[in-house]
């Protein structure tokens, strides 16, 4: 997994607004990673500010409340350029037909329906930080 050594982890966000869902996807991935979360667009957009230079990938949840949810947020990332390489991976529990498609035209690189099966996401999140 990433981070050679202690303290040089990689830096993920997980933008999600369920506190319950903000602890597990934490556990599931802080061995592993530095995970930062955000449970609207203004603290979204305050993690990018404060970690733009370390951040690697975003896992975004597409429903969030407030005024943008996670597919208008991926739009508002995706037209700043100093965001261009940052990979946007949809964590979602919406299934339902178009979802994956919204999720990639609104500029993810992956969509991925909750529930997570872990190894299948670390091995997603390893690749698309390795690229």
């Amino acid at each position: 997994m990433s981070g050679e050594k202690s303290g040089d982890l990689t830096t993920l966000l997980v933008v999600e607004d369920d506190a319950d869902t903000q602890v597990f996807m934490t556990a599931l991935l802080g061995r592993y990673y530095r995970i930062l979360t955000a449970a609207n667009a203004e603290e979204f957009w305050t993690k990018i500010e404060e970690n733009l230079a370390s951040l690697r990938l975003i896992l975004m949840d597409l429903s969030l409340p407030g005024t943008k949810d996670g597919l208008e947020l991926t739009r508002d990332f995706r037209a700043d350029p100093r965001c261009a390489g940052i990979p946007v991976v949809a964590l979602t529990a919406h299934a339902t037909t178009g979802d994956r498609e919204r999720a990639l035209e609104a500029g993810c690189a992956e969509y991925v329906s909750k529930p997570v099966e872990r190894r299948r996401l670390l091995e997603l999140i390893e690749s698309l930080i390795r690229t």
